[in-house]
């Protein structure tokens, strides 16, 4: 991952809780039948509208990052983008 996020520089236990949240949405969004999907009322449509929002506020953090931390868009392209979240 660009962001690092599922690697060092992250502590085992950062991985770890990255990837329950992974298992969390897809339980939610595949697990739960077709009333967890509806909007505004299911906790597939809930948790899905969370986690985009959540990589939103990363993205537009990343991107806007100057000096040293810079993200650098020209050699990993931009962070979080569709079809990376498209894979999980």
């Amino acid at each position: 991952s660009a962001t690092a996020y599922l690697a060092p520089p992250s502590r085992p236990d950062q991985v770890l809780q990255r990837l329950l949240d992974t298992g969390e949405l897809t339980a939610a969004c595949t697990g739960l039948g077709v009333e967890a999907l509806l909007p505004r009322h299911g906790v597939g449509w809930k948790t899905a509208l969370y986690v985009r929002f959540l990589h939103a506020k990363v993205r537009y953090a990343l991107l806007k990052r100057q000096g040293k931390g810079r993200w650098n868009l020209e050699k990993y392209g931009i962070p979080i983008n569709q079809e990376d979240i498209s894979a999980t």
